[in-house]
């Protein structure tokens, strides 16, 4: 779907992304975890082109159990990445509860030094606090960029116990606050996930009473997906039958259809809206999208308000999914020739 007077937004799998752009230098932005997809741009992308720059951050998690696990499958990671032209010197080290400003500080400094006008984001496995900035940043310094293009990797599957937990207080991204006497009065769009990380327990203080809610339900799904779903709905609204709010059904990995719908929730930035992004990273792409660009107080506001998980667990994914003896990488072209795309 295209709204009427938008740009044709491409997006697809990285083959046919890239099979339609010349082979050329990029700079890089990611992220090396414990996942096993965080290295598969790194490792796939010599051949559609090479890496002139890059940043890659390497985010630790609160001390617990499985430390020592996390980043003995973090270093594996690090190295399938400097086995791909991956110096030391590229990667930086931070936790994910240290202060917001040293992410800052070192992205800025990155743009600041960034020689080549082509970025690629990969999101596959950079916290949503980090990645919504760099959005926000990237719309703010547009002139640098001719080309963005955001990527995420699909694992092979997700572990069955909780991905996630420890969340930080519900509070805003980085960059995407509106004054606490608001928050009752805007409209409320959450993306449904598998983890509501302290969501049941601010629903049921009342902290929502008074707030029109929209859940973004990915649809379709596999079956324990589907399921997943439909339990964060429940574990926020026990009685769901009796609770007021709507469920829209979206394609979690279609971020322009996506962005439509949440430019028509907001009427591209005419209705203040609340976002909460604990759905698939595509859609909460989609949200850090649509909140970069219609987030200028005080003629909108686009408020992001989410629990950071400060633990994740070192199962979190397995594997990279593969399609006709490929990797899984959805791409999404956000900005091309020095036009922003949304």
């Amino acid at each position: 779907m295209i709204r009427a007077g938008q740009p044709f937004r491409p997006w697809g799998k990285v083959d046919n992304i890239f099979s339609a752009i010349p082979n050329t230098d990029w700079a890089y932005v990611g992220c090396v975890s414990a996942e096993d997809r965080c290295s598969i741009m790194a490792t796939y992308f010599p051949r559609f082109g090479h890496f002139s720059e890059k940043l890659v951050f390497r985010i630790s998690d609160k001390p617990s159990e499985a430390t020592a696990e996390i980043r003995d499958k973090t270093d594996a990671h690090q190295m399938a990445f400097e086995n791909n032209n991956f110096d030391a010197a590229d990667f930086f080290s931070a936790n994910i509860f240290d202060t917001f400003g040293t992410f800052e500080d070192r992205f800025n400094s990155f743009l600041a030094d960034m020689k080549s006008t082509r970025l690629l984001l990969d999101i596959s496995t950079l916290p949503k606090k980090v990645f919504f900035h760099l959005v926000q940043q990237i719309y703010r310094n547009a002139d640098k960029f001719s080309d963005v293009i955001v990527t995420y990797a699909e694992p092979a599957e997700y572990c069955d116990d909780n991905l996630a937990s420890n969340p930080e207080p519900w509070d805003a991204l980085p960059g995407f606050r509106v004054a606490r006497r608001q928050i009752a009065d805007l409209k409320i769009l959450v993306g449904i996930g598998f983890e509501p990380l302290g969501l049941p327990s601010l629903v049921e203080s009342g902290e929502f009473n008074n707030s029109p809610i929209s859940f973004l339900f990915p649809f379709p799904a596999d079956q324990a997906s589907n399921a997943k779903n439909w339990r964060f709905i429940r574990d926020i609204f026990p009685n769901a039958e009796q609770a007021s709010f709507k469920v829209k059904r979206i394609d979690g990995t279609n971020v322009p259809e996506i962005f439509d719908l949440i430019c028509g929730e907001g009427d591209s930035g005419n209705i203040d809206l609340l976002l909460a992004p604990y759905g698939p990273k595509p859609m909460s792409l989609a949200m850090a999208l649509y909140a970069a660009k219609y987030s200028n107080p005080p003629n909108s506001q686009t408020g992001v308000y989410y629990t950071q998980p400060t633990y994740y667990n070192p199962n979190y994914s397995v594997g990279v999914r593969i399609q006709n003896a490929k990797p899984v990488i959805n791409c999404y072209v956000i900005r091309a020739d020095n036009q922003n795309l949304y």
